[in-house]
């Protein structure tokens, strides 16, 4: 146990002060005396001494979980002693009996050993309590510190699940930027617009637990620009999208993640095989489904880690207001994700 601090001393200071007057002024009255104040300063010095040696001294050895009953005992004992051989030594300073250890009485002692008792009680309660509160103190900063490292971890997550389209995305369009930069500067160039626009909207995203659904749509249509420009205007895909109301808030990157999931791992320059997008908004729910055919090589798993990313959000950021399915049908793969969204 520390000994006490500034604020602390002055607590005890004013506490102290209140019991020495209303123990005085009580004794007083039923006696009809009152003592000289020499005897108040040296008794009451011993008693306070006697609280502390035995809060901050005599308990220790049974702080912890396994206290040790053998070191108490001693100490114990040892602080009674003083603190009799204390009182008779203010009484023989205070002149009340001049042949000290002839005259003192077995009551005087008992007196004593009462007073002692009372004190050393107080004492106690006032270690266990300081242990108390130190303990929930320790629990709170614990609870704290669990719940930043949640916060932490919660964010990290949030982050990496955010930035699980950028590698597949800059790697293919890379490649293509530098394939245009040879045979179409200018193909190259809006390619280059796109995808800046695409990155930067994704920085931004990460800053933000919510945008705007209309930016959202707006980068979509980016993604599939630029996917567009990469096929030679040969994507066989379409995007129909409706909504109604105000424009509401949703968590960003989420509807890109999916779209850009059609372009890894989808056959989306085949003519004959259709893929489609399509969203709609009501006011309330918010509908967003996908179908596309799979490629030659599809690696399925890769496909639904990403997708997997989407659904660990969507339970961060709408716990129980969701609905999130993805799944194959022979070479045909389809998503349908639901969101009840409040505008309120």
């Amino acid at each position: 146990m520390q000994f006490l601090r500034e604020k602390e001393l002055k607590v005890h200071a004013v506490c102290w002060l209140v019991y020495i007057l209303l123990e005085v002024v009580a004794v007083g009255l039923m006696n009809k005396r009152y003592s000289p104040l020499s005897y108040y300063l040296l008794f009451y010095s011993l008693n306070f001494g006697l609280f502390y040696f035995h809060s901050l001294i005599v308990m220790k050895p049974l702080r912890g979980e396994h206290p040790q009953v053998w070191r108490f005992i001693p100490l114990l004992c040892l602080e009674i002693l003083l603190y009799l051989l204390g009182s008779v030594f203010i009484s023989y300073l205070l002149g009340e009996e001049k042949n000290i250890f002839k005259k003192l009485s077995l009551g005087y002692y008992a007196g004593m050993l009462f007073r002692a008792s009372w004190f050393i009680a107080y004492a106690t309660g006032y270690f266990f309590l300081k242990e108390y509160l130190s303990k929930l103190k320790k629990i709170s900063r614990k609870a704290l510190e669990i719940s930043d490292l949640k916060n932490q971890l919660l964010t990290l997550e949030k982050d990496y699940l955010r930035a699980q389209i950028s590698p597949h995305l800059l790697f293919n369009t890379f490649s293509f930027i530098k394939y245009a930069n040879k045979k179409d500067p200018k193909l190259a160039s809006e390619a280059v617009q796109n995808l800046s626009e695409i990155i930067s909207y994704a920085l931004e995203g990460g800053r933000s637990d919510y945008v705007l659904l209309s930016r959202e749509i707006e980068q979509i249509k980016k993604m599939i620009r630029l996917n567009q420009l990469r096929f030679e205007q040969d994507l066989n895909l379409t995007f129909h999208c409706k909504t109604q109301g105000k424009d509401p808030l949703i968590a960003p990157i989420l509807l890109l993640t999916i779209v850009e999931n059609i372009f890894k791992h989808g056959e989306v320059t085949d003519q004959s095989k259709q893929s489609r997008i399509e969203l709609t908004f009501d006011g309330q729910q918010l509908i967003f489904e996908t179908f596309n055919f799979l490629g030659h090589y599809p690696e399925l798993s890769n496909s639904k880690s990403g997708l997997r990313n989407v659904d660990q959000r969507l339970a961060n950021l709408y716990p129980g207001k969701y609905q999130f399915d993805y799944y194959r049908e022979d070479e045909r793969f389809k998503t349908h994700l639901l969101i009840h969204i409040d505008q309120n």
